[in-house]
């Protein structure tokens, strides 16, 4: 009936003796599909085949062809590859590991008890410690009665950035004395 299938998805018009033109989808009737067999690090990462989601399985049934798969996971890289599936061809793509994208943050000040902001947003107060995606920030401290510090901050992959600041008093003491008389 074909001398090639069309691409995925792609219907494509027939002619049946004594009916009308139909539209067919070839790959409707296709039940030689592909599988793909792979596994994450993370575990619970989520996978995407040619920009539909499949969730985070273990194993995937395809049509045969050409397949761009992605993998994604909070504070951590896409990966991306593309398969190329025979009729019937299982693929076996192993555990793939996602890289890190992320690193640590520990902040103290003194006095503590200063609210933290990152970019703007407030988070908590000193002491913290959390994991962060890698990149720049700006951070403030803000207490009363003290100046707001302000430091920009790079969090690298795979780091600790240990933040250990000193806030200035912006109070002073007045001392008064009279004379009796």
């Amino acid at each position: 009936l074909f001398r090639s299938l069309p691409e995925k998805n792609q219907t494509c018009d027939i002619f049946l003796k004594n009916t009308a033109k139909q539209k067919f989808n070839a790959w409707s009737n296709i039940s030689k599909k592909a599988e793909i067999i792979l596994k994450t690090e993370p575990k619970n990462s989520t996978v995407f085949i040619d920009g539909e989601e499949y969730g985070n399985s273990n194993t995937i049934s395809l049509m045969p062809g050409n397949h761009n798969i992605k993998i994604r996971h909070y504070l951590y890289y896409d990966y991306s590859l593309d398969v190329d599936l025979d009729f019937e061809e299982t693929v076996d793509l192993g555990t793939i590991k996602l890289k890190p994208n992320y690193g640590e943050i520990e902040i103290a000040s003194m006095p503590k008890d200063a609210v933290i902001y990152l970019d703007g947003e407030e988070k908590t107060r000193t002491p913290y410690s959390t994991k962060i995606q890698s990149g720049t920030y700006e951070l403030v401290l803000k207490k009363y009665m003290y100046n707001d510090l302000k430091a920009k901050i790079i969090v690298k992959d795979n780091q600790i950035l240990k933040q250990n600041l000193k806030l200035i008093p912006n109070f002073g003491t007045l001392q008064i004395a009279t004379n009796p008389g």
